[in-house]
């Protein structure tokens, strides 16, 4: 398929990413050789942004001595380059050959398309999960009665190659943001932290009429919460989607979500208090333990 020349900009948000970052950055430069690369430094600790300034002149770094969260670091590198496409590129992930490509053709190709994700492997080569439907209260009422897994699992229609999503998202580790609607969206939300802002802005894309897809001719290997601790992830995570049903949602649905998590935070933690007392190899009881006191 030929495409056209998009304008691109590929945003990378680091923090505490020094380990990962070059391997991201070598990545982007060899996929996208035409695309400005910003990376944008939430006051990290240790050498993330030196590591990315030590690389080639196309890499613009910003170092911001405050740690806004992801949402708020993407609107502001987009703003610096007004018109271009967005390419968000987790730091502690890989585009691989021939990604940013599929991306752009699969943009091209459908017009009614807000976003396109890659497929997404582990660095093993095994599957990860590359779409999720919305968190929403029934959804989340599901996930604590039969598992998020399950429960979050997005429907999906092939269409000319791509995976469709009826209802859900995708997440931004590796992800293609057409410019016009992230414009007249107004960009990511702030309120999010981490975790929660890829669901919202593919929500209100739907909302406002977009197609949100995945292409599996874009591939992107990642290692997954690499810049963060596993408690802070897990709150994280649970405050994301407390404020997307919040922002979308009656009170009364998001208590019956926030109380069937609850309930089922208990359940899950008697079960594989059993389980391990009979040699199985439980899930962690940490997690558990995390929401059942989120929601106390």
């Amino acid at each position: 398929m030929v495409t056209t020349m998009r304008k691109l900009v590929a945003v990378v948000v680091t923090h505490r990413s020094e380990a990962h970052i070059k391997a991201c950055l070598d990545a982007v430069l060899a996929v996208a050789p035409a695309a400005r690369v910003v990376v944008w430094d939430n006051a990290s600790a240790d050498r993330s942004a030196d590591i990315a300034a030590a690389m080639p002149a196309r890499i613009e770094v910003v170092r911001s001595p405050h740690n806004r969260g992801f949402a708020a670091a993407v609107n502001a590198a987009a703003a610096l380059v007004p018109a271009a496409d967005l390419l968000l590129v987790n730091p502690d992930a890989v585009l691989q050959p021939g990604a940013v490509a599929a991306l752009a053709a699969a943009l091209d190709a459908h017009p009614s398309l807000a976003v396109v994700g890659s497929t997404l492997r582990a660095f093993d080569r095994s599957p990860r999960p590359a779409c999720w439907s919305f968190p929403t209260p029934m959804r989340t009422v599901a996930g604590a009665a039969v598992g998020l897994g399950r429960a979050y699992s997005a429907p999906v229609r092939h269409v000319d190659g791509l995976a469709v999503l009826g209802a859900g998202f995708v997440p931004f580790t590796a992800a293609l943001l057409r410019r016009i609607p992230f414009d007249v969206l107004g960009g990511l939300d702030e309120d999010y932290w981490l975790y929660g802002e890829d669901a919202d802005y593919c929500y209100r894309a739907h909302q406002a009429g977009w197609q949100i897809a995945v292409t599996p001719d874009a591939v992107a290997l990642h290692l997954g919460g690499a810049s963060s601790e596993p408690t802070a992830r897990a709150e994280a995570v649970l405050r994301g989607g407390d404020h997307f049903r919040e922002k979308f949602y009656s009170t009364p649905a998001c208590a019956a979500a926030a109380a069937a998590l609850r309930a089922g935070a208990a359940a899950r933690l008697s079960w594989e208090s059993v389980a391990a007392r009979v040699g199985d190899h439980p899930r962690s009881r940490a997690e558990w333990r995390h929401v059942l006191s989120h929601y106390k």
